[in-house]
Protein backbone atom coordinates (compact mmCIF):
# COMPACT_ATOMS: atom_id res chain seq x y z
CA UNK A 1 0.00 0.00 0.00
CA UNK A 2 2.58 2.58 1.19
CA UNK A 3 4.48 1.94 -2.76
CA UNK A 4 1.01 2.30 -4.19
CA UNK A 5 0.57 5.75 -2.67
CA UNK A 6 4.11 6.81 -3.92
CA UNK A 7 3.36 5.93 -7.37
CA UNK A 8 0.42 8.58 -7.19
CA UNK A 9 2.95 11.21 -7.79
CA UNK A 10 4.38 10.51 -10.60
CA UNK A 11 1.70 9.22 -12.62
CA UNK A 12 -0.33 12.51 -11.45
CA UNK A 13 2.80 14.47 -12.77
CA UNK A 14 3.40 12.34 -16.20
CA UNK A 15 -0.13 12.68 -17.10
CA UNK A 16 -0.37 16.32 -15.92
CA UNK A 17 2.94 16.77 -18.44
CA UNK A 18 1.52 15.02 -21.58
CA UNK A 19 -1.96 16.54 -21.40
CA UNK A 20 0.28 20.22 -21.52
CA UNK A 21 1.80 18.61 -24.04
CA UNK A 22 -0.48 17.22 -26.15
CA UNK A 23 -2.77 20.87 -26.26
CA UNK A 24 0.65 22.95 -27.33
CA UNK A 25 1.09 20.02 -30.26
CA UNK A 26 -1.17 19.99 -32.29
CA UNK A 27 -0.76 17.11 -34.51
CA UNK A 28 -2.75 15.88 -37.61
CA UNK A 29 -4.02 12.33 -36.09
CA UNK A 30 -6.03 11.75 -39.40
CA UNK A 31 -2.83 10.54 -41.19
CA UNK A 32 -0.80 7.42 -39.62
CA UNK A 33 2.36 8.41 -39.84
CA UNK A 34 1.30 11.82 -37.21
CA UNK A 35 -0.33 9.59 -34.79
CA UNK A 36 2.81 7.24 -34.60
CA UNK A 37 5.32 10.01 -33.88
CA UNK A 38 2.34 11.39 -31.91
CA UNK A 39 2.48 8.13 -29.94
CA UNK A 40 6.21 7.75 -29.90
CA UNK A 41 6.81 11.24 -28.52
CA UNK A 42 4.39 10.92 -25.57
CA UNK A 43 5.60 7.35 -24.93
CA UNK A 44 9.31 8.83 -24.75
CA UNK A 45 8.30 11.95 -22.63
CA UNK A 46 6.41 10.23 -20.17
CA UNK A 47 8.69 7.45 -19.80
CA UNK A 48 11.13 9.58 -19.18
CA UNK A 49 9.74 12.03 -16.36
CA UNK A 50 8.05 8.85 -15.07
CA UNK A 51 11.65 7.34 -14.48
CA UNK A 52 13.21 10.83 -13.38
CA UNK A 53 10.29 11.28 -10.63
CA UNK A 54 10.67 7.75 -9.15
CA UNK A 55 14.15 8.30 -9.11
CA UNK A 56 14.35 11.29 -6.95
CA UNK A 57 11.64 9.79 -4.88
CA UNK A 58 13.45 6.94 -4.57
CA UNK A 59 10.84 4.42 -5.41
CA UNK A 60 13.46 2.97 -7.95
CA UNK A 61 15.78 1.65 -5.15
CA UNK A 62 13.35 0.04 -2.82
CA UNK A 63 11.88 -2.09 -6.01
CA UNK A 64 14.51 -3.09 -7.45
CA UNK A 65 17.32 -2.86 -4.43
CA UNK A 66 20.97 -4.08 -5.01
CA UNK A 67 20.33 -4.43 -9.01
CA UNK A 68 19.61 -0.23 -8.89
CA UNK A 69 22.17 0.34 -6.81
CA UNK A 70 24.75 -1.75 -9.61
CA UNK A 71 22.86 -0.11 -12.16
CA UNK A 72 23.52 3.17 -11.28
CA UNK A 73 27.06 2.51 -10.56
CA UNK A 74 27.74 1.52 -14.47
CA UNK A 75 25.96 4.70 -16.12
CA UNK A 76 27.88 6.77 -13.50
CA UNK A 77 31.28 4.97 -14.94
CA UNK A 78 29.86 5.99 -18.56
CA UNK A 79 29.88 9.65 -17.93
Amino acid sequence: KSLFKRLIIPLSVMILILFVINNLIKFNTTKIISSFIMIFMNMIIGSIVYLLICHKLGILKSVFGEKYEMFIKKLILFK
